[in-house]
């Protein structure tokens, strides 16, 4: 997105009222928030304010070969979500290959993406298995 088309997104901000934008896309993300300042009685000031974040991809491949377990054998519940925050060390889902699970660990800290297979899945080498943005 260039700046002639943020220009526009923000001339039609102010020419709807709209408050409160958000865009995101895989390469940016773009916030507007509209205030209305009140300087007197008779005079209003339109502020608008954005923020742009860029950012950085780290795909989570498989080393191994087996089934993808997304979820707790005991809790059933998931190891993550899309939009989940994971910090370094966490275990993002297992892979199961002869009886013996393996945990699969962030090696980033930063928020859930994408999970690119189900659980249950079979699994090859170089498989990729989940998208972590930081």
């Amino acid at each position: 997105m260039d700046f002639y088309e943020i220009e526009k997104i923000i001339e039609k901000v102010c020419k709807f009222n709209i408050s409160y934008f958000e865009y995101k896309d895989n390469e940016m993300k773009i916030k507007m928030v509209k205030r209305n300042n009140i300087v007197n009685k008779n005079i209003a000031i339109h502020e608008i304010s954005c923020s742009k974040e860029t950012f950085i991809y780290h795909q989570i491949t498989s080393k191994y070969v087996g089934v993808v377990k997304l979820l707790h054998k005991e809790t059933l519940e998931p190891f993550g979500y899309i939009g989940m925050k994971v910090k370094c060390d966490d275990i993002l889902c297992e892979i199961e290959y002869l009886n013996i699970t393996i945990d699969i660990i962030s090696e980033y800290s930063g928020i859930i993406s994408d999970i690119c297979v189900k659980n249950n899945d079979l699994i090859d080498y170089g498989k990729k298995i989940m998208i972590i943005a930081y």
